[in-house]
């Protein structure tokens, strides 16, 4: 068991066998504010939930399976998530080429940074959730995505959440290396999925269309939070949203999402809204980063167990032999 560097965070160790799927959960008690976690860390507390199942067995749904709740944040125990800022203007010009990996923070909305004969520069996220790791036959039951807002606007805004059509290279900081460089071979940006490969259907992912190898996006959005000013987290949770998880992950692809305003919202001048993406010089901190959380259960379990934790630091258990 391990434990993340914030108090707010849940940790997860799981063990996946070819043939007998054993899963361990530790649920750790959330704070309702970020807190820095101290020089010595606190005891965990909380419930080791362990349950095992056989993969492509007939589902026996009953009403004592073990519910599991994952918390995914990027960061020292999970690194298949990437976000990109993309940046331009709807005739595909643009003024930074790349602005993307290791960023600190990612930006939505039209913001009174850059412009080009009197038009502002619209910026948009691309979120890629990858490497998710759910045992076989796993029913996801709820999903949340919870981000951190740095700067705010003045007036309320809709934050958007799309499924992206086209998987995409989040790259590396562009030729240059250095996040405003024009990007590298393959990589993405605001004209392109891929550069030098794969256009957008229109710049920015603009292009909606209900077939994947026609549109950038869906139609209909999975999901929206509500910005108004003061607000420090925005969450997005909806049965679109839990179910477009779900074909994913039980696919084994990973989950592509856009956020941006609303049309209405990016097309006012100067509502630029900053999101984190991590901690500014603190790679241990992830109070203020992106956060995927995920219910599910698995149809086929066939062992179901818990047991109370409260364990000091530095300190271990050994858990009896479990049947199998």
């Amino acid at each position: 068991m391990t434990r993340s560097g914030s108090r707010n965070a849940f940790v997860l160790d799981c063990v996946a066998l070819r043939r007998l799927g054993v899963v361990a959960c530790l649920f750790f008690g959330c704070t309702s504010q970020p807190v820095r976690e101290p020089a010595t860390p606190r005891p965990v507390s909380g419930t080791l939930a362990v349950s095992g199942y056989v993969a492509g067995a007939p589902g026996q749904t009953s009403p004592s399976e073990t519910k599991h709740t994952w918390l995914l944040v990027p960061g020292l125990h999970y690194a298949g998530m990437q976000d990109n800022d993309i940046r331009g203007f709807p005739n595909g010009r643009w003024v930074h080429g790349w602005n993307q990996v290791g960023q600190r923070h990612v930006r939505l909305g039209r913001g009174p940074w850059t412009s080009r004969v009197g038009e502002n520069e619209i910026m948009r996220v691309l979120h890629r959730w990858d490497d998710i790791p759910l045992p076989a036959n796993a029913v996801v039951t709820q999903v949340s995505l919870e981000l951190v807002v740095e700067a705010g606007i003045e007036s309320p805004a809709d934050v958007m959440l799309y499924e992206v059509h086209r998987d995409w290279n989040p790259g590396s900081g562009g030729l240059q290396g250095d996040n405003t460089s024009p990007p590298a071979p393959g990589e993405v940006w605001w004209p392109e999925a891929a550069h030098g490969e794969v256009e957008w259907g229109l710049p920015g992912a603009s292009f909606a269309s209900d077939e994947p190898e026609l549109g950038d996006i869906a139609p209909l959005a999975l999901a929206t939070a509500r910005y108004v000013p003061g607000t420090t987290r925005l969450a997005f949770s909806s049965d679109a949203l839990t179910g477009y998880v779900q074909r994913r992950v039980a696919s084994s692809k990973p989950l592509l999402f856009l956020l941006k305003l609303s049309d209405s919202d990016e097309d006012l001048v100067g509502d630029g809204l900053v999101l984190y993406s991590a901690e500014e010089g603190d790679s241990l901190s992830v109070s203020r980063r992106p956060k995927l959380k995920l219910e599910w259960h698995v149809p086929t379990e066939v062992v179901g167990w818990t047991q109370d934790v409260l364990l000091e630091n530095g300190r271990s258990v050994e858990l009896s032999k479990l049947p199998t």
